[in-house]
């Protein structure tokens, strides 16, 4: 290890023993508890959000066997009817405007353009030819 690493990690080592000496005593005695029920083997509380992960993993299983309880099923199948109903009963979204595509027919027709343009002449044209 170079010369420079060993002073830093010197350093470092100062700053976390002066930090640690400058706790107060609530700090203190909150780490000397877990420390004690560490070593002693017990399980630590949970709080807050390892609560919520205590319950998931006993209801939804993921132990050391993996395996996964009825629980796990029911809030599964819950989920889905819950998802599948919102999208049931919710309301449709609003129709695309279709008013632009009256020209559709004319777009799509395999006739020549050309003929849609003098349209009007053959309209008159039958109509002179029926009069």
């Amino acid at each position: 290890m170079s010369d420079e690493r060993k002073e830093m990690l010197a350093q470092i080592r100062k700053a976390l023993d002066e930090s640690s000496d400058n706790l107060d005593p609530a700090t203190l005695g909150l780490l000397r508890e877990r420390r004690r029920r560490a070593l002693a083997g017990e399980p630590a509380r949970a709080s807050g959000t390892g609560r919520f992960r205590q319950w998931c993993t006993a209801v939804l299983g993921g132990g050391d066997d993996g395996a996964r309880t009825p629980a796990a099923y029911l809030l599964t199948s819950l989920a889905i009817v819950a998802v599948a109903g919102w999208f049931w009963l919710s309301r449709p979204a609003e129709l695309a405007d279709v008013s632009a595509l009256g020209n559709l027919d004319l777009l799509t027709a395999a006739e020549d353009p050309e003929f849609y343009e003098q349209l009007d002449f053959y309209i008159w044209m039958e109509h002179e030819e029926q009069g």
